[in-house]
């Protein structure tokens, strides 16, 4: 969300009535401030170009030269430096809305209105709304979280910066006892706290910890298809990682098109119950699904995991030649997570074919920037591939691997990640 040309514009003209000393309301004030800005500036503006500027006129956009003018009269270099300084004063000016905030530990509409307004001015709106949130959740400031998360309006984001507050969020989420938990399980009935924060930070890390727990109280309050789709596909996965004797039955409903990565979870959910015979049924059917998505990049982020777990290179392979331009064209900062899983499966792929060059370079190209939420899942796909090169390159260097890898295992509890997976993959 920019600033508009025309709150560009509204901002010159206050800074120039303030210098001037009132409003310029009349033809008479816009002649004398021709005068004031010829003698401090040397430079002459068009009587009707100074009327068209202050909104007497009708007229296009001023020009960089007249912009120039107006921001030398103001005592600036140029407009460009006008603009840094004005920037650098509104950032001051919602920073300290939001300290202001920050310090009431009681919400009332007040407060949610300067953040609607924020919200409606500020790019950088986004950044302050993860700050009141965490402050709240480090202050356990309960009431102030409900305020916040029972008003949807807060969150009506693009999906990009929606996620970016659901990351800088669980951040700050996962750093918590059980108890508090419990003291947040109340937030759980608010759409908003649900779908911008539990349903976007999808914590690997923590499938047997809070993050099951807070699932499991989302489901006491969620109707919603998709969301009963995702919470049961995730206490599936959970049992499935973490090697539970029993396994939470999947209600057998695809989920919409809404969320690609959502059917690509169903689809690798599926792919990891099917018997052996009836795998390539599910991938054909996944790969008719992704060329009626947009996101097929999200679509294909569980899809890799789980051809990973029952050995289908071949098919990653498919996925991975079908899709490599479209992989290395997304620029979009979100996508460095599946770009990583792709790199992984593809140099499994390259070890099997004894192309161990090829996995090599294949690695090297993970920029491994990845998403707390994900970073430990990957970690241990990405070692398991360490070690297979290792095993030809560098055989002194297989301990360090094990350690690393057995010592993400206890940490997340991911037992599928057995060191037999690990050395004989």
């Amino acid at each position: 969300m920019a600033i508009s040309d025309k709150s560009r514009i509204t901002s010159l003209v206050k800074s120039i009535e303030k210098k001037f000393g009132k409003r310029i309301q009349t033809q008479q004030d816009v002649m004398l401030l021709r005068e004031y800005i010829s003698s401090e500036t040397g430079f002459v503006l068009g009587f009707n170009t100074l009327r068209r500027f202050l909104g007497f006129l009708k007229g296009t956009k001023p020009n960089s030269k007249t912009l120039n003018v107006l921001a030398q009269y103001l005592g600036y270099l140029n407009h460009t430096e006008f603009e840094k300084a004005k920037s650098n004063d509104l950032e001051w000016h919602a920073w300290k809305s939001v300290f202001n905030i920050c310090s009431n530990s009681h919400f009332s509409q007040k407060e949610i209105d300067a953040l609607l307004k924020l919200k409606s001015t500020d790019p950088c709106y986004y950044l302050y709304l993860i700050h009141i949130i965490n402050h709240s959740i480090q202050h356990a400031q309960l009431f102030n979280l409900g305020a916040i998360y029972s008003e949807p309006q807060l969150f009506d984001l693009e999906y990009q910066i929606r996620l970016r507050v659901a990351l800088g969020v669980g951040g700050e989420l996962r750093k918590l006892s059980l108890h508090e938990y419990e003291n947040l399980r109340f937030l759980c009935e608010y759409i908003s706290f649900r779908e911008t924060l539990i349903y976007l930070f999808v914590d690997y890390s923590h499938l047997e910890g809070y993050y099951l727990y807070m699932l499991s109280a989302c489901a006491d309050h969620e109707f919603e298809n998709d969301n009963i789709v995702f919470i049961s596909l995730m206490s599936s996965y959970s049992d499935y990682l973490l090697c539970n004797v029993h396994i939470r039955e999947l209600p057998l409903v695809e989920p919409s098109d809404k969320y690609s990565t959502l059917k690509g979870r169903y689809f690798g959910w599926c792919l990891l119950q099917s018997d052996t015979h009836e795998v390539d049924n599910v991938f054909n059917k996944l790969m008719i699904s992704a060329r009626k998505l947009n996101d097929f990049m999200g679509l294909f982020l569980e899809i890799v995991p789980a051809l990973i777990f029952i050995k289908r290179l071949d098919l990653i392979k498919i996925i991975v030649d079908d899709h490599y331009e479209k992989v290395f064209n997304a620029f979009e900062w979100q996508h460095s997570t599946e770009e990583s899983m792709y790199l992984i499966g593809e140099a499994l792929v390259y070890i099997k074919a004894g192309r161990v060059r090829s996995a090599k370079s294949s690695v090297s190209l993970i920029y491994f920037n990845i998403a707390d939420s994900y970073s430990d899942y990957l970690k241990l796909f990405l070692l398991i591939v360490e070690y297979q090169i290792n095993l030809v390159d560098a055989p002194s260097e297989l301990m360090d691997i094990e350690m690393k890898y057995l010592e993400i295992v206890e940490c997340t509890g991911l037992k599928k990640f057995s060191l037999e997976m690990l050395k004989n993959y």
